[in-house]
C-alpha cells in the first residue's frame, strides 16, 4: 500500500515539473508570436477571440469524454469524467513541449492515479488518436476537393518524415510492451477480445461517435471564425475550403516530428490555399485562433485542477 502511495506522489511530482515545463513553452510561444495588440482593437477581432475561446474550452472537456469511454471498455472500471478530466486536461498542456508526444505519455498518469494497467491506458490513447486522425482527415478531404492535391503535394515529405518517424516508435513500443508484459500479452488479447463481445465495443463505438461530434463541432468552430474575420472577402465555397485547410493543418501538424502543437504548420497550409485572399486577414485569423487556443488550453488546466481539489476534499478521511 505505502508503495503505492509513493508511486502516486511520484507521479504527481513529476507531472507538476513537466506542466511547468510546458507553462514556460507557452510563454516563449505567445512571446515569438509577438502579438501586435492593436489587431484586438476591433469588437469583431474581439468577438471572434471569445468565440474562439468558448469553443476550445468546451472541446478540450468535451475530447476527455471519448478517451475515458474507451479506458473504461478496455479495463472494465467505471473510472468518471470528473476523476479523469484533471489527467486529460493537465496532459493536453504538454503538447505544448517540443516532440508532439508528451501530451499522449502524460495520459497515462491515471494508470497510477487508479491503479489500472499502463497497457490499457495506453491502448486507449492510441485508438482515441486515431479516431480523431481518421475524422479529421474525412472532413478536411470533403472541404478541400482537389485542393487537397496541391496541399498533399506540398507537405507529403512531412507526411512520409512523419509516418516513419510514428512507425518507429509504434514499433519500439511494442516491443517494450512485449518485453514487459511477456506472457501477458496472450492474456491481455483474451481479455480485450472478451471485452468487445460483452459491451466494449458499444462503448467504443459511442466513443467514436462522440469524437465525430467534437470534430464537426471544430469545423463549425472554424468555419464561423473564418466568416466572421473574412466578411465579405470570400463567398460561401471559399470558406469550406479554407476550414478544410485547417483541419487537415491539424493532420500535418501531427505527423511533423518535433512539431509542439503544430507550430507554424497551419499558418502555412492556410497561406498556401489562400493564395487569392487577403494575406493580412488569414494572419488574423490564425493568430485569433492561436490565442484562443492557448488561453483555453490553461484555462481547461486551471479547471482540472479545481475539480481534482473538489474530488479530494470529497473523499471521506
Amino acid at each position: 500500500m505505502d508503495k503505492r502511495v509513493d508511486a502516486k506522489k511520484t507521479v504527481r511530482i513529476l507531472g507538476n515539473i513537466v506542466t511547468v515545463i510546458a507553462i514556460v513553452f507557452i510563454a516563449v510561444r505567445l512571446y515569438r508570436m509577438r502579438v501586435d495588440l492593436s489587431v484586438l482593437g476591433t469588437g469583431k477581432t474581439i468577438a471572434v477571440l471569445a468565440l474562439a475561446f468558448v469553443f476550445q474550452l468546451l472541446l478540450v472537456i468535451l475530447s476527455s469524454i471519448p478517451w475515458i469511454t474507451i479506458v473504461n471498455a478496455l479495463s472494465g472500471k467505471r473510472i468518471r469524467i470528473r476523476e479523469s478530466l484533471p489527467v486529460f486536461t493537465k496532459a493536453n498542456l504538454y503538447k505544448y513541449i517540443p516532440g508532439n508526444v508528451f501530451q499522449y505519455v502524460g495520459r497515462n498518469r491515471l494508470a497510477v492515479e487508479k491503479e489500472i494497467s499502463h497497457v490499457d491506458v495506453a491502448t486507449a490513447t492510441v485508438i482515441d488518436t486515431l479516431f480523431q486522425l481518421c475524422l479529421y482527415l474525412v472532413l478536411s478531404l470533403m472541404m478541400l476537393g482537389d485542393k487537397i492535391v496541391t496541399v498533399a503535394g506540398r507537405y507529403v515529405h512531412n507526411v512520409i518524415v512523419g509516418l516513419i518517424v510514428i512507425a518507429v516508435v509504434a514499433s519500439a513500443a511494442v516491443i517494450i510492451v512485449i518485453l514487459v508484459v511477456g506472457r501477458r500479452a496472450r492474456e491481455y488479447a483474451m481479455r480485450y477480445r472478451d471485452t468487445l463481445s460483452s459491451g466494449g465495443l458499444r462503448m467504443i463505438s459511442r466513443s467514436f461517435a462522440i469524437t465525430a461530434g467534437n470534430c464537426i463541432l471544430s469545423a463549425v468552430e472554424y468555419f464561423i471564425c473564418i466568416m466572421l474575420v473574412f466578411g465579405d472577402e470570400v463567398g460561401t465555397g471559399k470558406l469550406i475550403m479554407l476550414t478544410g485547410a485547417y483541419l487537415f493543418a491539424w493532420i500535418i501538424g501531427f505527423v511533423t516530428p518535433g512539431a509542439p502543437g503544430g507550430i507554424g504548420v497551419r499558418e502555412a497550409v492556410m497561406l498556401l490555399v489562400c493564395t487569392s485572399v487577403n494575406e493580412d486577414l488569414v494572419m488574423i485569423f490564425v493568430l485569433l485562433m492561436r490565442l484562443g487556443s492557448v488561453a483555453a488550453d490553461i484555462a481547461a488546466g486551471i479547471i482540472g485542477e479545481i475539480v481534482q481539489k473538489s474530488c479530494l476534499k470529497a473523499k471521506p478521511a
